[in-house]
Formats: structure tokens, C-alpha cells, sequence
């Protein structure tokens, strides 16, 4: 597991979030293959997943390679937004979400993009145990291994939590 804080540098970050702001973004929950209804999953939205000409994922790439010294040889990113009064409205909220793991994939992480707070940070897991909380910093990354089980807090404080997930393979 891995923490880079000032993962793009400023003006790369205010370029994202201006980039964000025109984007479009698509109803959906986490697990989606698991879970066939949005009420009783994680509700979120999300944008497609980003193409290799995009701003955005241009510098992921530039940005990990750099910050990790390796070279990303396939990449699935995009943005996430999650809304405080959908999520207190859903059954994971009030019940707990399951942790996960990624799978098709070397590596996996997030970027944080709006929040600052443990609350709205990543929970990883020993077993069934949650062992460490990792807390939201804007521009921060976390990487983990893809067998790393995890979940978002779900004690989001925010009123909108956006994130930028990403699955990657190594060369």
C-alpha cells in the first residue's frame, strides 16, 4: 500500500476539476453486477471510463509513472461522485458495506479530489476485521495491490464525496 499526497501538481489538479465540472456522469451503484437495485447498494455516478486521449488520464499516467517509477501498461480510470443524502437513504449506509476486493487487475487505488476527512477516506481490512483507515486529502493517492480487501468509509461527512478510481496493469 501506498500514500502519495500532491499526486498532480496544481495546476494539473485545477485543470481536473474544471474538466469534471463539464462532465457528464451516469446513475449507478457499486457492486453493480452484485446488486440489481441502487437502493440496496452503494449509490454513486459516475463518468465513462476515460480514454487514453483524455486530460485526465493522460496525467494519471504521467503522474503515477513519475510518482511510482514504473510503467502503467493498461488503464481503466474515471470520476466518481457520491451524494451524503442518497448514501443515508440506502440500505449499506444503515446495514454496512462489504468490503471488496479488485480483481482483473495488478493494482488499484484512488485519487482524492474534493474532501479532506476520515470520514470520507478508505477502509482496508484484515480478514473481516477493518485494520486501518485512510483518510481523504485532497490530491492524494492510494494504491494498493489488487488482492487488498477494502471499502469506503461509509461515515461520509461531505455532501458530495469525488473520487478517481483506477485498475491498472504494470508492464
Amino acid at each position: 500500500m501506498e500514500i502519495i499526497d500532491n499526486f498532480y501538481n496544481k495546476e494539473q489538479l485545477e485543470n481536473i476539476n474544471n474538466t469534471i465540472e463539464s462532465s457528464t456522469f451516469n446513475k449507478t451503484h457499486q457492486p453493480v453486477e452484485a446488486i440489481d437495485k441502487r437502493e440496496n447498494a452503494y449509490p454513486c455516478y459516475e463518468t465513462e471510463i476515460l480514454k487514453p486521449n483524455n486530460y485526465i488520464f493522460q496525467n494519471f499516467v504521467s503522474c503515477f509513472n513519475k510518482h511510482k517509477n514504473v510503467s502503467v501498461k493498461t488503464l481503466k480510470t474515471y470520476i466518481r461522485k457520491t451524494y451524503l443524502n442518497e448514501l443515508k437513504e440506502c440500505k449499506v449506509y444503515k446495514q454496512g458495506l462489504k468490503s471488496h476486493r479488485d480483481r482483473n487487475c495488478d493494482a488499484a487505488g484512488i485519487v482524492y479530489l474534493n474532501t479532506n476527512s476520515i470520514d470520507d477516506g478508505t477502509v482496508i481490512y484484515e480478514g473481516e476485521n477493518p485494520s486501518v483507515i485512510i483518510g481523504s486529502k485532497i490530491n492524494r493517492c492510494i494504491a494498493y495491490k489488487s488482492n487488498v480487501w477494502h471499502s469506503p468509509n461509509l461515515k461520509q461527512t461531505s455532501e458530495v464525496r469525488i473520487i478517481q478510481p483506477f485498475f491498472l496493469y504494470y508492464d
